[in-house]
């Protein structure tokens, strides 16, 4: 009868002449933070607005598209800086994602979304004013992307939802809004 073989402890398993090499440890891929940025989107639904930006007249109407109250939404976007995005690297490629989300949304009446309604009653906004902080009395702006970087994004995002149907406003203009809610303020917050 032959004895029964000692079982190989791990660390007898690794040195072990005849056992193949681990595989080298792959470091994770480094992002600088200085150039990754998340998109905070703050989501109303309205029954109808008109919106005015630079030459840009934008118009949700009561009903249009998606029966009597399908109404829209108004997106206020806003690009702040940190998270794991890469500035260069993603950047179509995550508008692209964010735009098919905001169309996509369940959130008009009847669990309609956007899609349903044609397209047109989605108006994208720029708002700075997201990415803030509180600090005493005072808002701070220091964790926002900077302006020309948050332009050039922003017009990324504006032509994605254009090429759906929908419309946005002017980077660096002021946005004057006149909305009508029917089941009071509706808003959701997502960020990408």
């Amino acid at each position: 009868m032959q004895a029964p073989q000692a079982m190989q402890t791990p660390q007898a398993m690794r040195t072990n002449p005849l056992s193949p090499p681990p595989p080298p440890a792959t470091p994770p891929p480094s992002l600088d933070p200085s150039k990754c940025y998340t998109v905070t989107v703050l989501i109303q639904r309205v029954r109808s607005a008109k919106i005015e930006s630079g030459e840009m007249k934008g118009e949700i109407e009561a009903g249009a598209g998606g029966g009597e109250g399908a109404g829209g939404l108004i997106c206020y976007v806003s690009f702040q800086k940190g998270g794991d995005k890469d500035l260069k690297k993603d950047d179509k490629k995550l508008m692209e994602k964010i735009a098919n989300r905001l169309f996509s949304l369940k959130l008009l009446e009847d669990n309609k979304n956007v899609k349903s309604t044609g397209g047109k009653n989605l108006v994208l906004i720029p708002s700075a004013n997201l990415t803030c902080s509180l600090k005493g009395n005072n808002f701070q702006y220091h964790k926002q992307v900077p302006k020309e970087r948050s332009a050039a994004l922003f017009s990324i995002l504006k032509t994605e939802v254009v090429k759906r149907g929908g419309d946005g406003g002017v980077f660096g203009e002021v946005q004057k809004i006149k909305s009508d809610s029917w089941s009071g303020p509706f808003m959701h917050v997502a960020t990408f």
